[in-house]
């Protein structure tokens, strides 16, 4: 399939079942972010959610690390002109989340919603990007 003949039904991003599987894997483990805090929006100062939140984004590190490659080697296959963009959205959110988990690690004062809403803003101005990248329009 071709990024050209990429349909979106509801549900899905890219019509790419492997894609819009790593897209849901990533949402999934977003939302467990609220699951697991008794308070979001309460400063993180129990160390053992400190340490679940550390856990549940450093999966989601790894989803978006497998997700990345994935993804850039098919806008490279299609010779995507928004690849390098793509990339480098990519390496931002890297780059920020290793911030952010720093931030936890050093028991920097933040609230659990404050990490989720940055990983969520993230992820949706990311869907926005892959839809400008190829065309598509999911209306999410």
């Amino acid at each position: 399939m071709t990024l050209d003949s990429m349909s979106s039904p509801k549900g899905e991003l890219t019509g790419i079942k492997h894609l819009d599987d790593l897209h849901q894997k990533f949402s999934d483990l977003l939302e467990s972010l609220t699951e697991m805090i008794r308070d979001m929006n309460a400063p993180l100062e129990d160390q053992a959610e400190r340490r679940s939140l550390l856990t549940a984004i450093e999966r989601l590190r790894d989803s978006a690390l497998m997700h990345f490659r994935h993804e850039e080697e098919l806008l490279s296959e299609q010779q995507c002109p928004a690849l390098e963009a793509h990339r480098l959205d990519h390496d931002r959110f890297m780059a920020q989340t290793l911030e952010l988990m720093g931030r936890l690690e050093g028991g920097a004062a933040m609230t659990a919603a404050c990490v989720r809403d940055h990983l969520y803003d993230w992820f949706h101005a990311h869907k926005r990007v892959l839809e400008r990248a190829t065309g598509l329009d999911t209306g999410k």
